[in-house]
């Protein structure tokens, strides 16, 4: 390993096995579905505050026309949970079973 600045991360790091270790945890992040977005994104598209997003995006769930997911997502240099919302998608139609 070579020491520098970390994948994604823009502060110096020091020590290899340091350097090893927060390479590891920026892997461990996900992506989220396509047409999933986080709540900044929607307050962005809505042109509204976020306080009033998240109102829009609770109601959304409560009606069934958008879904939430909790990913684990890049803040800074830490990995946290994070709601996305996005269409609710289909679910696989069970059969009845006889």
């Amino acid at each position: 390993m070579r020491k520098g600045i970390s994948v994604k991360a823009q502060f110096r790091v020091n020590d290899d096995i340091l350097f090893a270790i927060v390479s590891e945890l920026q892997r461990k992040a996900q992506q989220p579905p396509p047409g999933f977005h986080s709540i900044e994104h929607w307050e962005k598209r809505w042109k509204c505050k976020r306080t009033c997003a998240m109102r829009y995006l609770r109601e959304g769930v409560k009606a069934g026309i958008l879904e939430r997911v909790e990913l684990r997502s890049l803040s800074g240099r830490y990995i946290r949970l994070a709601p996305f919302y996005g269409p609710a998608r289909k679910k696989a139609r069970q059969k009845p079973t006889r």
